[in-house]
């Protein structure tokens, strides 16, 4: 049996779910507390998979182990042309997409109180108690130190418009972003704009183009939860 340790609300940890989901591959989740992913990573960093035994850290390295353990229905293109660009739309997810994520919510202080609500949801009261102050700070730098979250709200939001306009343009005249159908890049792109989506302006900009809304719509279809 295949267990996830996760945070839930991890935009990497939904990637890794949506993955297993489309692959029809079953598995357990097991919440891991923001004090405790250093018991089942040694980078201290979520998720992690355990396949009876097995232990894979990263959603990126995750996704390709189950590639090649799993590999109907495919995530990665076999041509090494889409191959290519699929893992360039992956890393620009997750190493550039998700510091909008945190810009959003930790730099702009009306969403910082709700989300780290969020990140906090399954602690302990305690733990609730002890880092419910500290957590918008400490995301808060994470994203300055990455320089997302130095920009000022102008900027963080316009930038988030012309990433949204760039995925609508590549969306154009297809269902998803390669021609050869759903791919670990749509995966990777669709948790990172959710989680965008999750802040009232995120939600705004990202309902200006419908191509995106309705790319979305597919990409949940096809990976989220049974209904």
């Amino acid at each position: 049996m295949i267990t996830l340790y996760q945070f839930e609300v991890s935009p990497f940890c939904d990637k890794v779910r949506r993955a297993m989901r489309y692959k029809n591959i079953p598995f357990s989740v097991q919440e891991v507390s923001l004090l405790g992913a250093g018991k089942y990573s040694s980078a201290k960093k979520l998720p992690v998979l355990d396949d009876t035994g097995t232990r894979i850290e990263d959603s990126t390295q995750i996704v390709h182990y189950l590639e090649q353990k799993y590999p109907e229905p495919p995530l990665l293109p076999a041509d090494p042309a889409q191959l290519a660009l699929c893992n360039v739309l992956e890393d620009w997810a997750d190493e550039s997409l998700y510091y909008y994520d945190i810009a959003l919510h930790f730099s702009f202080a009306e969403n910082a109180k709700r989300r780290a609500g969020h990140l906090l949801q399954h602690e302990k009261p305690w733990v609730k108690r002890l880092m419910g102050p500290f957590v918008p700070g400490l995301l808060r730098k994470m994203g300055e130190s990455q320089g997302a979250g130095r920009r000022s709200r102008e900027v963080i939001l316009s930038d988030i418009d012309r990433h949204i306009g760039s995925i609508a343009a590549m969306l154009e005249g297809q269902d998803f972003l390669l021609p050869t159908g759903l791919s670990a890049a749509d995966i990777s792109i669709f948790v990172e704009i959710d989680a965008i989506k999750v802040a009232e302006l995120g939600a705004e900009i990202i309902s200006r183009y419908p191509v995106v809304v309705a790319w979305m719509d597919r990409v949940d279809a096809l990976t989220g939860e049974p209904q």
